[in-house]
């Protein structure tokens, strides 16, 4: 049996599951462990979701530490020598471990290994591209979670006469200091750019934005299209938020695991989908970011 750890929010658990859902594929039985969550910012939130969630509490983490060079922090010149050979030996006892953590790249002995706690966020649609049917089967609300404007606005999508373009700008907690650091400030010339785009393509559109910061989006955003702002005028949680979403008929995403899902989970055959083209504002993380393939290869990058 192996566990996967949930944590983040609803994107990056997402990837967490499907991961896991991957592995059942290869008749590994998969438990979750969702103590994470107690006392986190993020709450667990795909209980509201169709998906198998069998939980599995544990502190396993409490007796077990990650793997670390024995020369962490040398400032010796073998540094990098001693470095190579620390990464090629990883690699050997890497599927090893009791506990495996997460790295950017790919590593398909991960679905087949058993027996093993898995931290990290898998963030990789190698690992779970074949399970993607039945992705876009569970990952969807439960019924008894609907409310009246998600179903109001749910209505509205499907029965526009035009396509439905969904917009996902990601203020709030992206604009804090130490998130700053990390992710690139998605500008709004590429929001104007990705519409000119999807307009060339389809013709008329209505236009759905979300955002956690909707009061700047209505100051700022101007485009000559009808315009549906998923404001606090209506009731809605932010699995609710995901859905509309994803049942827009095209999707223009954030650097955001919670949208590029929503376009990921789009069961659209016609869907154009655009992600911007710099992810992350650390120049490292953005390079790994364009090698591991995180983004799909039908999609727009602008």
């Amino acid at each position: 049996m192996n566990i996967i750890r949930l944590k983040g929010g609803i994107g990056n658990q997402l990837f967490q599951y499907a991961f896991g859902c991957a592995q059942k594929e290869n008749e590994i039985t998969v438990k979750y462990d969702i103590s994470s969550f107690e006392g986190y910012r993020h709450a667990f939130r795909l209980k509201y979701f169709n998906v198998d969630i069998e939980n599995e509490n544990t502190d396993l983490f409490t007796k077990t530490k990650p793997f670390k060079p024995w020369f962490q922090g040398s400032k010796n010149i073998f540094k990098k020598v001693l470095k190579r050979f620390s990464i090629y030996f990883e690699d050997i006892f890497y599927i090893k471990r009791k506990v495996i953590y997460s790295r950017k790249s790919y590593d398909s002995r991960l679905l087949k290994v058993d027996n093993k706690f898995f931290d990290g966020y898998w963030a990789n649609s190698k690992y779970f591209q074949n399970v993607l049917p039945s992705l876009r089967k569970d990952v969807c609300i439960r019924q008894e979670f609907y409310n009246y404007d998600y179903s109001e606005l749910r209505k509205k999508i499907e029965q526009s006469t035009t396509p439905v373009v969904s917009i996902h700008i990601r203020k709030g907690d992206y604009l804090w200091e130490e998130n700053t650091k990390i992710f690139e400030e998605i500008s709004l010339d590429y929001y104007y750019k990705s519409l000119d785009f999807i307009y060339k393509r389809i013709g008329e559109f209505t236009l759905f934005i979300f955002s956690n910061d909707i009061d700047w989006c209505k100051t700022n955003f101007k485009y000559n299209k009808t315009i549906v702002f998923i404001d606090d005028n209506y009731t809605l949680e932010d699995y609710h938020e995901f859905e509309l979403m994803r049942l827009c008929n095209h999707n223009i995403i954030a650097n955001s695991t919670f949208s590029w899902w929503a376009a990921y989970l789009n069961n659209n055959s016609d869907k154009i989908v655009i992600a911007p083209r710099i992810w992350y504002a650390n120049e490292s993380r953005q390079k790994k970011h364009e090698r591991n393939g995180f983004i799909p290869e039908d999609w727009i990058r602008l």
